[in-house]
């Protein structure tokens, strides 16, 4: 048992968890060292309270997650993913991911709770700067006058974004999401080269899809 927990431990390690255990009884929580990195502390620098840790969380984030924790202690939920950001000793602003579960005795009694937690930083960094690459494109290319579309070679399914709806003066609601529906948007005398154009892209003939139409 010993040799599996130990596995467990540099499993966990090595994936960059930390493990902390709520004793319901007592209202201790313990860290491994695990969390500690996470939260660039250690056993003695962050007491093992709930207070402890609701101190160092964020305090736009402290609310929603006591909040979580109360519904873990009342025992109205048995799981929980609680994301939020935490602020270091040297307030730098870290992004954890924290999982949750209920633990139980032998006899089936509820004695507390066992969370993982996880650094994700750098994946809340990367997704704020890809929004905000999605929203700079965005408002260019609205800026511009240019609509968005997507075509899926395997379902076909044409998908547009608003700037699409605008410029075709459509709405979402009369848009089936086909090229034969787009096609009737085009100008009659030119739905032929049009259509030429997108099955020679398919096709794989040539590499861009650029052309004017009415």
């Amino acid at each position: 048992l010993e040799q599996t927990n130990q596995r467990l431990r540099l499993a966990l390690r090595a994936a960059g968890f930390g493990v902390a255990e709520w004793d319901q009884a007592s209202g201790r929580i313990t860290r491994d060292d695990g969390v500690h990195n996470i939260y660039g502390t250690t056993p003695e620098t962050f007491p093992e309270t709930l207070s402890g840790w609701i101190e160092r969380v964020h305090p736009d984030d402290k609310e929603n997650t006591r909040q979580a924790h109360d519904r873990i202690q009342k025992g109205l939920d048995e799981e929980l993913t609680l994301n939020y950001r935490i602020l270091t000793d040297e307030l730098a602003v870290r992004h954890v991911e924290t999982l949750v579960s209920s633990s139980y005795d032998k006899d089936g009694n509820r004695v507390g709770a066992i969370s993982l937690d996880r650094d994700v930083t750098a994946q809340r960094e990367a997704e704020h700067k890809l929004n905000q690459t999605h929203d700079r494109l965005q408002f260019a290319l609205t800026a511009s006058g240019y609509g968005v579309w997507e075509f899926n070679l395997l379902s076909h399914e044409l998908v547009w974004d608003d700037s699409m709806f605008d410029l075709h003066q459509i709405t979402r609601e009369k848009f089936k999401g086909t090229l034969g529906n787009w096609l009737l948007c085009v100008h009659p005398e030119d739905r032929a080269h049009t259509t030429e154009q997108i099955a020679r892209t398919i096709a794989g003939q040539q590499s861009t899809y650029a052309m004017e139409f009415r």
